[in-house]
C-alpha cells in the first residue's frame, strides 16, 4: 500500500505541466517573503459602509500608505499582503461625511502600537479585529487622509459579497478554479474569493449557499443549481483560491456571509457543500455558534467529503518537492481535521451523502472510494455520529452532484427543512 500511494502522488506531479510546477513553485517562494492579515471593523453605528481601513509601511522616511481596503456593509473584513521584512501599522475610520479624510468625531482607532505589526514567512495572522471610537487619538503622521490616492489601486485582498453574476462567467472558469489550486497566494491577490448571487436578492426565499472543494468552481454544482426551485430558493455561491490554508477561507467566507446578513437581515441560510469544501464549510458553521451574531445556518448538507483527511495529501506533504498549502489541512490527523469535531450548533441538521465504486479498489486507490476520496474518510465516526441522515451512492466523486436519484433526495432534504421552519410550499 505503501508504494501504491506513492505512486499516486508520482502520477499526480506526471500530471503537472512544467509551467504549472513552475508557477507552483514561484508562487510558493514569493510566500517565503509574505503573509497575511486578515480582521474585522466594528463601528460605534454597526454599519461598515464608508469605512476605511489603511495599511502604512513603516519606512526610514516615516509611515507611507501603501493599501487600503475600503469596506461596506456587506463586507466588514479586511486582508492585506505583508512582506516579512518590513514593518506596519494598519488604522482605520469611519469616514461619515465622505471627504476621505478622517475629520474630528469620526470613528477611528488603530491596530496596536504604531509599527508593532510584522508578519512571518507563509504566516496569517487572523482575527486582527479593530473596533473604532469617535474619541480615539491617532499618532503624529497617521492622519488618516486619503485624498488623492487612486483607491483601486490599492486594494490587496479583493472579496466579494452580494455581486450578481451568471455561472458562465469566466471567474467561475477552469482556467481561474486551476490557480486558485496551484497559486493561490497570487490568486488571493488579484481575485481574491467572494460570495456571489445570480438574482437580486429576496427576503421571500431562502438563500442556499454552495461551497466547491479543491481545484473546482461554483459549475460543479451546476445541476443542482438548475433543480432548485427557484420560488422558493436563492442560489449563492462561494468562490476561493482552493489551495490555501482552509481556516482563513473558512473565516473569510463567515466575514462575507456575517455582512449579508447584517445588510439583508435574514434568518435562514442552507448550505452544501462538495469534497474540501465541506471541511471548508463545516468550519464555517461552527464559527457561526461561537459568537454573539445572529444565528442564520439552518442546514448544512454534505457531499463526499473527506472528514478524516486524504491519504495523498499526507505523501504530497511528504514526498512532493513542492506542496499546496491546503494539503496541510486535509491531510489525516491535521490540527484542522481535529478542530472540525466538535458538535455543530443547535438548529442545524446535518445530512451526509457518500459516493462509493462498487466495481472495487484499483491500483491507484486501493481501498474502497468514490475514485477519489475514500468511504473510509467519507464516513468518519464524528460524521455519522452528527448526521441526521446517512445516504450513499454507487456514483464517482463528480456524478454525485448530478445524479437524478440524488438530486431528487436533496430537493426532498431542503423542502423537508424549508417546512420544519415554516418556509416553502410544504409549510402551507
Amino acid at each position: 500500500m505503501r508504494t501504491t500511494s506513492v505512486a499516486f502522488i508520482l502520477i499526480l506531479c506526471l500530471c503537472l505541466s512544467a509551467c504549472t510546477i513552475v508557477r507552483l513553485k514561484q508562487d510558493l517562494e514569493q510566500m517565503e517573503h509574505l503573509g497575511t492579515v486578515i480582521g474585522r471593523v466594528t463601528t460605534p453605528a454597526g454599519s461598515t459602509d464608508d469605512v476605511y481601513v489603511v495599511l502604512y509601511d513603516e519606512g526610514e522616511a516615516g509611515p507611507e500608505v501603501v493599501s487600503v481596503d475600503s469596506l461596506s456593509t456587506a463586507i466588514s473584513t479586511f486582508g492585506f499582503v505583508l512582506d516579512t521584512e518590513r514593518r506596519y501599522t494598519v488604522a482605520a475610520f469611519h469616514d461619515l461625511n465622505g471627504d476621505l479624510k478622517r475629520n474630528p468625531g469620526e470613528p477611528a482607532a488603530m491596530l496596536g502600537a504604531p509599527g508593532s505589526l510584522t508578519i512571518g514567512p507563509g504566516e496569517r495572522l487572523e482575527g486582527q479585529d479593530i473596533e473604532l471610537s469617535a474619541d480615539a487619538p491617532m499618532p503624529d503622521g497617521y492622519d488618516l487622509d486619503l485624498r488623492g490616492i487612486n483607491l483601486e489601486t490599492m486594494e490587496d485582498l479583493p472579496l466579494i459579497a452580494g455581486e450578481i453574476i451568471s455561472l458562465d462567467a469566466p471567474i467561475f472558469g477552469q482556467e481561474y478554479a486551476k490557480d486558485g489550486m496551484w497559486q493561490s497566494n497570487t490568486a488571493w491577490e488579484t481575485v481574491g474569493a467572494g460570495v456571489y448571487f445570480f438574482e437580486e436578492y429576496n427576503r421571500a426565499k431562502i438563500p442556499v449557499l454552495f461551497v466547491h472543494g479543491v481545484g473546482g468552481s461554483p459549475t460543479d454544482f451546476r445541476a443542482i443549481i438548475e433543480s432548485l426551485d427557484r420560488d422558493e430558493f436563492q442560489p449563492w455561491v462561494f468562490r476561493y483560491p482552493s489551495g490555501a490554508r482552509l481556516l482563513p477561507v473558512a473565516r473569510v467566507l463567515k466575514g462575507l456571509v456575517d455582512g449579508l446578513q447584517y445588510e439583508h437581515g435574514f434568518d435562514t441560510l442552507f448550505v452544501t457543500a462538495h469534497s474540501m469544501g465541506g471541511l471548508v464549510a463545516r468550519s464555517f458553521v461552527l464559527q457561526t455558534g461561537e459568537d454573539e451574531l445572529p444565528d442564520y445556518v439552518s442546514l448544512f448538507v454534505s457531499f463526499a467529503t473527506p472528514y478524516n483527511g486524504h491519504e495523498a495529501a499526507a505523501k504530497g506533504v511528504k514526498y512532493m518537492p513542492i506542496e499546496v498549502p491546503s494539503w496541510l489541512d486535509i491531510q489525516p490527523d491535521s490540527d484542522f481535521l481535529k478542530s472540525l469535531r466538535r458538535p455543530l450548533p443547535d438548529g442545524v441538521p446535518f445530512y451526509l451523502v457518500f459516493g462509493f465504486d462498487s466495481d472495487g479498489i484499483n491500483p491507484i486507490m486501493p481501498y474502497s472510494s468514490d475514485s477519489v476520496v475514500s468511504v473510509s474518510s467519507q464516513l468518519a465516526p464524528f460524521a455519522q455520529k452528527q448526521a441526521v441522515r446517512l445516504f450513499g451512492y454507487d456514483l464517482d466523486h463528480e456524478e454525485i452532484l448530478a445524479d437524478e436519484a440524488v438530486l431528487e433526495r436533496y430537493m426532498e432534504i431542503l423542502d423537508r427543512r424549508a417546512a420544519e421552519l415554516g418556509r416553502g410550499d410544504l409549510a402551507d
